[in-house]
């Protein structure tokens, strides 16, 4: 919106689209962002962790599998492909896959704020330590406790389940 001023806006992003906000920073010229499930490792990587860490052994060797064969057609000129039983554009996820999160890091300038959900099985929250060591000193990675990925809390103690409490951030 041409309306708004550089620096009057903050931005917040969820999972890979905080790699395609961070890109837009220089156009942008944000704030400052608030990164929910920030991936710190390249997507390839992402699906691999996630396929490995399924419980059964015939779910995982059948995404492993298909990871080689998603890995196979983005090495081709393909349009399309297909993985984890539906079609894909492979020109975005070729993209996607060329996405160095780690750099994208040490390349914004406005600050940042990566909350990662403790009880998060898409984005483990390991991402949390990964994402601080690449950070600079205007970047805070946090652990968001009894989160799952969509920000929804889970507390068995007193049966609450909902959106976080904006106090936990």
């Amino acid at each position: 919106n041409p309306a708004v001023k550089a620096g009057q806006v903050f931005v917040y992003a969820s999972g890979l689209s905080g790699w395609v906000a961070l890109r837009a920073e220089a156009e942008a010229r944000p704030a400052g962002f608030l990164l929910a499930a920030y991936p710190a490792k390249p997507l390839l990587r992402l699906f691999r962790e996630q396929s490995v860490g399924l419980s059964d052994p015939s779910a995982n060797a059948k995404a492993t599998k298909e990871l080689l064969a998603l890995e196979e057609q983005l090495r081709t000129e393909e349009e399309w492909g297909s993985f984890q039983w539906s079609k894909k554009y492979l020109p975005a996820i070729r993209e996607l896959a060329a996405v160095d999160p780690v750099a994208l890091l040490k390349g914004i300038t406005a600050p940042a704020l990566l909350a990662y959900p403790e009880k998060d099985e898409i984005i483990l929250p390991f991402h949390r330590d990964l994402a601080a060591a690449a950070g600079r000193a205007n970047q805070e990675a946090i652990l968001l406790p009894n989160a799952e990925h969509s920000l929804l809390r889970d507390d068995p103690q007193s049966g609450i389940s909902g959106v976080m409490d904006r106090a936990a951030v």
